[in-house]
């Protein structure tokens, strides 16, 4: 399934809220896009959805930052927000370790940006996510890979409908 959307920054709120509520159960999402796309400023938006007061900030120097829920104790799924830009095979396979470590602890949304530099990763994607520039606007292409993905994004173009 494939569902395409187009947004200034001022759409993000409303874009995030329904793929938030697209799913009954968090994803990881890849987020591919070139430099200064709007990788970081969508999983803010997709944060606040989520009800994380916590400022986002680029993982690109940390490659992952972890936002809890305030009320994760009740359920509420976190975001994991990592990057893959710096990342080879080897060292991306021990952030793939971390990462699925971390997801059995806490239900979390996981939101990788370059998660294409490494390709052993593809398999843990439920949503890919291409951010293209479009004059002052973002075109958002979601692809499902994996069966809930698919009926995520099923359900997203169905909101956008």
């Amino acid at each position: 399934m494939y569902f395409e959307h187009s947004a200034s920054e001022l759409g993000l709120p409303k874009l995030c809220d329904a793929l938030l509520h697209s799913s009954q159960t968090p994803l990881t999402v890849a987020l591919d896009g070139d430099l200064g796309a709007g990788k970081t400023t969508l999983a803010r938006h997709f944060a606040e959805a989520l009800g994380i007061a916590e400022r986002v900030t680029s993982p690109s120097f940390v490659l992952m930052n972890v936002y809890r829920h305030p009320q994760e104790s009740l359920g509420k799924a976190g975001l994991i927000h990592a990057d893959f830009y710096r990342l080879d095979d080897r060292s991306g396979a021990c952030l793939m370790a971390e990462l699925e470590e971390l997801q059995a602890m806490r239900p979390a949304w996981v939101w990788v940006e370059w998660a294409k530099r490494i390709p052993s990763f593809a398999d843990a994607v439920d949503i890919q996510l291409e951010i293209a520039v479009v004059e002052n606007a973002r075109c958002y292409q979601f692809t499902g890979v994996s069966t809930q993905g698919m009926l995520a994004v099923k359900a997203l173009k169905e909101r956008f409908a």
